[in-house]
Formats: structure tokens, sequence, C-alpha cells
């Protein structure tokens, strides 16, 4: 059992580290997300994303100390206040993985079974129909956007584009 000093703080480092950061890639993280000196002699502990790995880094005086616990079974309960709800109710993608794939269909053009292969080459798999289904459900929840940027373009007198040619392939005798 290692006694600390009276007054040490321990730090619990909220969200997910990379367990494969060593003594320095963590006291860096403690400088720069806790805005805190890692040689101050408090205690700074850090989760893996699945929970079942711990690395506590400490200075001691004397040096810098890591410390790493992995519990075989079970997890370890990380006290924190509940994170933001995901943008698809039940959903595993986040924000930013949702504008990203959105963005890559349709800004790049890249369809979402080469999206899955490209996910899948970084050792990440995710089926194309998981993917349509975010992609359904990510414009479901984009609706009222681009209801309100239709109503406000088409409100104007005047609708401004290009000067890029676009052929007409059936026209129509009325106008509406």
């Amino acid at each position: 059992m290692i006694g600390l000093p009276a007054g040490t703080k321990i730090w619990l480092a909220a969200g997910i580290t990379d367990m494969r950061a060593g003594m320095n890639g963590l006291a860096a993280k403690v400088g720069t997300a806790l805005a805190e000196d890692p040689y101050c002699g408090h205690v700074f502990v850090f989760r893996g994303r699945r929970g079942d790995m711990l690395k506590v880094l400490w200075w001691s005086g004397d040096g810098l100390c890591l410390l790493a616990k992995c519990l075989e079974r079970g997890r370890f309960v990380w006290p924190q206040a509940p994170g933001p709800s995901p943008p698809i109710e039940r959903g595993i993608a986040g924000p930013g993985l949702l504008a990203h794939v959105l963005v890559a269909k349709f800004a790049d053009h890249l369809p979402l079974y080469r999206q899955s292969l490209i996910y899948a080459r970084e050792g990440v798999h995710l089926d194309r129909a998981l993917l349509a289904s975010w992609v359904g459900a990510a414009s479901a929840l984009l609706r009222p956007l681009v209801e309100a940027t239709r109503k406000h373009v088409l409100a104007a007198a005047k609708l401004h584009a290009d000067d890029t040619p676009v052929p007409v392939l059936a026209r129509k005798k009325e106008w509406a």
C-alpha cells in the first residue's frame, strides 16, 4: 500500500483515455487536458474505453510513478455526470461520426458501401445497412433545418444561381 501525503488531491480524468499512452503521454494529457502540473504530487487516474483498465500517474517526490490495473472480469465504475444523449436514440454513433458519414456521402460523393470498406480497413466494422439507417435518421433530424432554409430561400423575389446551363429533359407545355 502506498501512503499519500495529507492534502493530496485525486483527479479522475473524465472521458476515455488511450491506454497505449505511457508515462510521458499521460503527463502531457495532465498538462493539456486538465491544466495541471503532473509533478505537483497529486494523483491522476485514467480509464480505458472498455472500463476494464485503469492507469494512475503520481509524482512521489523522487520520481514519476505509473501504476496500472487491469480487471479480468467486470469494469471500473467511473463516477461522472452522464454524457450528452446521442443524436440517434439508442444509437452508437456520435454527432462527429454522423457528420463524417453524411459529408462523405453527399459532399464527397462516397457511396456507403465504399465507406463501409474504408472503415473495415481501419478495423471498424460498420455494415452498409447500418450506415444507411444512420443517414435516414440523420436526414429526419435535419428536416426542420432543411424546411427553414427552403422557406427562407423561396421567400425572396429573385433566386440567383450560377450561369451553368442545365438541359431540360422533358418540357411541359404549360408552366405552373
